[in-house]
Formats: structure tokens, sequence, C-alpha cells
């Protein structure tokens, strides 16, 4: 269901807010938290929550969450200090 909704959006650049990129942490916050309940091991799991939390951070936390993809894309782009 996410994917058939987020997908078309992201590859259109729509980032017309049908769920806020704010919300994202607290999926994947949820998901890790169900993951440690089941002994199950996550590896990029706490990446992409420290990403979704600095997206936040960042300001375009009101977009769509579609913008997230392509806001992670771009930092790969930063200079490194």
């Amino acid at each position: 269901m996410v994917m058939a909704d987020k997908t078309p959006k992201v590859v259109a650049h729509d980032h017309t807010t049908s769920a806020h990129a704010s919300c994202v942490h607290k999926n994947i916050a949820a998901y890790l938290g169900g993951a440690h309940a089941t002994g199950t091991r996550s590896v990029l799991g706490g990446p992409i929550l420290d990403a979704a939390r600095r997206l936040v951070d960042d300001g375009p936390g009101e977009r769509d969450s579609a913008v997230f993809p392509q806001w992670v894309a771009d930092q790969d782009q930063r200079p490194r200090i």
C-alpha cells in the first residue's frame, strides 16, 4: 500500500503532502521496537532512523514523506568535513 502510493510520487518528484516526512522517524522507531521485541536484528534500521531525525532537524519535515529518499541522496552529495 505505501509503496503503491509513494513510488509514483518519488519518481514524479511530487512532494505534495499525503503523509508528513516528520512521521518517518516515528514509523522507523516503531519498526525497530518490534524488531527488538522479536529478537530480529536490523542492520539498516539505526542509520535510517538517524537520517529521518536529521531530516526533521534540517527542515523539510512538513513536506511529503516522498521527499525522504531524495533528501538522503542529497546528503551523500554534501562535502564531508
